[in-house]
């Protein structure tokens, strides 16, 4: 939630900044388009760390149930 914060008062503030600075929109375009696309990544990531995260945790918890059952 803090990221997100952050990038609704930066963001604009940046792309402001690139438009006022070339004349141009297209700047804040790709500046507003990579901000976009480098947030889809780090979902991404956090997604596959907390699958993978999740299942070890499973894995773990079936190993110690088997050993519990043997003794």
């Amino acid at each position: 939630m803090a990221a997100q914060c952050v990038s609704l008062l930066v963001g604009p503030t940046i792309s402001g900044r690139l438009i006022d600075t070339s004349g141009s929109y297209q700047g804040a375009f790709i500046f507003d388009g990579s901000s976009i696309l480098l947030g889809g990544v780090v979902m991404a990531i956090g997604n596959l760390y907390n699958k993978i995260a999740t299942k070890r945790s499973n894995l773990a918890e079936t190993w110690k149930g088997t050993e519990e059952n043997r003794h």
